[in-house]
């Protein structure tokens, strides 16, 4: 199941630009150099806790501010700087207020240099 969140979440990582998602920033600075993957997942009642791998591809770095998911509330150390070219990897608690779906989108805020989509598959 693991293997098959990554591919879904590197897939849609991929089309984002052809269809002018909003992961868009200025003159190759920004969210859309950003790799994120969903690591596995651990559920009890309402609560969910994965890890976020990010990978920033660019060179300059970047700080996520926030990560937001619908009908839920998100724990996580906020903010945090990407460093050019790093990787980083964040543990995420994601508690809902209805059972937990089972395919949800986490949106990754980067403040000015955009924001991105993360799906996540329990």
């Amino acid at each position: 199941m693991e293997n098959r969140s990554h591919a879904v979440a590197a897939l849609l990582l991929c089309l984002l630009p052809l269809f002018g998602g909003p992961a868009r920033a200025h003159d190759g600075h920004g969210a859309a150099q950003v790799i994120a993957d969903a690591g596995a997942v651990a559920q009890s009642a309402r609560t969910l806790r994965f890890s976020v791998t990010l990978t920033n591809r660019g060179d300059t770095p970047l700080t996520l501010i926030d990560l937001h998911v619908a009908g839920a509330e998100v724990t996580l150390a906020l903010p945090v700087s990407l460093p050019g070219a790093g990787q980083m990897t964040l543990p995420v608690s994601v508690t809902f207020t209805a059972p937990p779906p089972g395919i949800f989108t986490a949106v990754l805020d980067f403040g000015a240099d955009g924001q991105g989509p993360l799906l996540v598959m329990p």
